[in-house]
């Protein structure tokens, strides 16, 4: 059984029905499943989805300003992400400390390419031996041990 990353971009497009990439984040965790892969999520990544469909949501103007009372929208994409996808989180609080010289040489290398949370997950599938990810991002491309499926 491989461990197989899910990227913020697949678990957003997953749970937003109008994202292009709906369909095919859809038939990436089908086939992850199908071949009994074991989808890693990590809690930077959990906490990015949440942030990510919360701002798009409010970006496409289905959220009311000014208000801290949840739309029944965003209260049902969170509640979706959490149901889906929280049995699978790593919490991983400490480890960012750890590695944290580590995550930003990353990021100085990629030319900023890679943000902190995506050098994050490359020195996590380093220390793990992960070599898969599901991502949209084409970032993940430079970092030779991680094969990014799509």
């Amino acid at each position: 059984m491989n461990n197989v990353i899910v990227d913020t971009n697949v678990i957003v497009s997953f749970i937003d029905e109008k994202d292009k990439w709906h369909n095919r984040s859809l038939e990436l965790i089908a086939r992850a499943d199908s071949e009994g892969w074991k989808g890693v999520i990590l809690d930077l990544i959990l906490f990015e989805a949440i942030s990510v469909i919360s701002k798009r949501l409010n970006e496409r103007g289905r959220l009311p300003k000014g208000s801290l009372s949840p739309t029944d929208d965003v209260s049902e994409k969170i509640d979706k992400i959490v149901e889906i996808f929280l049995k699978q989180v790593t919490w991983t609080g400490n480890m960012i400390g750890l590695w944290f010289g580590e995550i930003i040489d990353i990021v100085k290398r990629s030319n900023g390419r890679l943000n902190f949370n995506d050098a994050f997950i490359v020195v996590f599938c380093l220390k793990n031996g992960i070599n898969f990810i599901l991502s949209f991002d084409r970032d993940f491309d430079e970092i030779d041990f991680i094969k990014r499926i799509e």
